[in-house]
């Protein structure tokens, strides 16, 4: 992400916040990295839901060394279901990586053009891949597309590190999150990164 903009970002939600203000001088300057292969972010993230991180880390290896490292829709789609298996992708994981291959190499999903959309096109398109759904899209907006006004009200880490910022009670509704976010804007993406690495700090 563009160094002027992250400064500008953590002025804007140090001068909003006065709490993200001691949480941005604890942890120091954000170092959000943005993947620019489109295809090869979604398909991560497909591999790693519901598994661990170890788990993610070692079945998303063996599928990058089946596709000799060429991290394109059409590389994946020449892997066969005996291969993906065999590095760990679960039979259901399979449909879905079928389905994203499927739709990107049909131009169903635009990944080249993308970009150019607004945050609810951009949604829309990719939850019609199998095993794509709101929170991936935004995950892909935050760390593929760079966008910096997300934000992932459905992330359950996200959430938590709000809950030891703000004191949040557990049971609270989303309407409650969302209220603190409005300080955030338009910077909610990296304010929400923050919220990451407080969780990792306990």
């Amino acid at each position: 992400m563009d160094p002027q903009t992250v400064s500008t970002a953590l002025e804007h939600l140090s001068a909003s916040d006065k709490k993200m203000h001691r949480i941005i001088e604890r942890i120091g300057p954000c170092t959000l990295q943005v993947d620019p292969n489109h295809f090869w972010m979604l398909a991560r993230a497909i591999l790693a839901q519901q598994i661990s991180s170890a788990a993610a880390r070692t079945i998303t290896q063996r599928v990058r060394e089946a596709m000799k490292e060429k991290l394109t829709a059409k590389s994946l789609s020449q892997l066969d279901e005996e291969t993906l298996r065999s590095a760990g992708v679960s039979k259901q994981k399979v449909s879905y990586l079928k389905s994203l291959t499927e739709k990107v190499l049909s131009g169903e999903v635009a990944l080249n053009r993308i970009a150019s959309l607004s945050n609810e096109e951009i949604t829309a398109q990719l939850i019609q891949i199998k095993g794509i759904g709101v929170w991936t899209a935004d995950m892909f907006m935050i760390f593929s597309l760079g966008r910096t006004n997300i934000f992932p009200i459905g992330d359950a880490g996200v959430r938590a590190g709000m809950r030891m910022i703000y004191r949040i009670e557990e049971d609270a509704p989303h309407e409650k999150y969302h209220k603190v976010a409005k300080k955030w804007q338009p910077y909610a993406s990296i304010a929400s990164w923050y919220c990451w690495r407080v969780l990792e700090e306990k």
